[in-house]
């Protein structure tokens, strides 16, 4: 009888492991393995996305993407974007954090009005930017011409020298937040004991800094910045809406451009493969961070 209830009892935990499991696989082929598989299948061939036949033109469509100018102005911008935005924004997050968790009062003030540009409609966030940049009336341009110099009129998301970076600020100042919310979690879990030993032993907030806090946040660091980059990688909807790739393709990146290819110019076969460029650089960038993580935690 008793040996009865121990299969019984197996047979259910059996069950009850296949009932919790299975939805979750389902939900991970249909929306993860299926368009990946795709997308690497239409990448080898002639589409435009409506009509029932397709034409198999094999790596013509990667011979195409490589000989576009435009695709590969695509590929420096991301780049770009990948060395200047996961680096200021992990850094930037963590200073900030690190100032919030000294404040006396006002934490929970002060993570609110950092948190509040990620729950931010972006529509709403980007109407912000246009103002500030807009080189008429704009918060930016008036601040450089009370400094003195007073012909000072910069388009900022019109000009292409500027225009990749000025939306590179819109996208820290966006999730920058999201990011002191990981720090602040963090750094509650490091004792004060350590600072005022550090302090008895004469260092200085600086040295306490790299020296205490920065060891001891290196989970949380290690996991914003593969966010960030890995974000970056697939930056896509703040430059949709303030600069559409433009201008002269200046902030044109691997995301735009195959929704472009894919939605304005109908040809599936070259968004896909450029999808799949994408996927590998994302495949190679995490690759390479992780295998640094681990040689360094090693």
């Amino acid at each position: 009888m008793l040996n009865e209830k121990k299969k019984n009892r197996f047979m259910f935990s059996k069950i009850s492991y296949v009932f919790y499991t299975v939805p979750a696989l389902i939900f991970y082929v249909l929306f993860l393995v299926y368009p990946i598989v795709s997308a690497f299948n239409y990448s080898f061939y002639k589409w435009d996305g409506v009509s029932a036949e397709s034409t198999f033109v094999g790596l013509l469509n990667y011979r195409y993407i490589f000989e576009d100018k435009v695709f590969l102005q695509t590929i420096k911008n991301t780049l770009v974007c990948v060395l200047i935005g996961p680096i200021t924004q992990t850094f930037l997050a963590l200073v900030l954090a690190v100032l919030i968790s000294k404040a006396l009062k006002g934490k929970a003030l002060y993570r609110a009005i950092f948190y509040m540009p990620v729950i931010l409609p972006l529509v709403a966030a980007s109407i912000v930017w246009f103002s500030i940049y807009n080189p008429t009336f704009g918060v930016l341009n008036n601040f450089v011409r009370l400094l003195g110099f007073q012909d000072f009129n910069q388009v900022w998301l019109g000009d292409p020298k500027t225009a990749l970076l000025a939306v590179l600020v819109i996208s820290i100042w966006r999730w920058t937040g999201f990011n002191i919310v990981i720090f602040m979690a963090g750094l509650q879990d490091i004792s004060n004991e350590y600072y005022e030993a550090a302090q008895i032993d004469g260092a200085n907030q600086w040295k306490s800094f790299w020296k205490i806090t920065v060891p001891l946040l290196a989970p949380s660091i290690v996991i914003n910045f593969a966010l960030n980059l890995i974000g970056y990688l697939k930056l896509f909807d703040v430059i949709y809406v303030t600069t559409q790739g433009g201008p002269a393709n200046s902030t044109e990146v691997l995301s735009t451009y195959i929704y472009k290819q894919a939605f304005q110019y109908n040809d599936v076969g070259m968004a896909s493969a450029a999808s799949v460029i994408l996927f590998l650089l994302i495949a190679v960038f995490s690759g390479v961070y992780l295998f640094l993580i681990s040689r360094k935690s090693d």
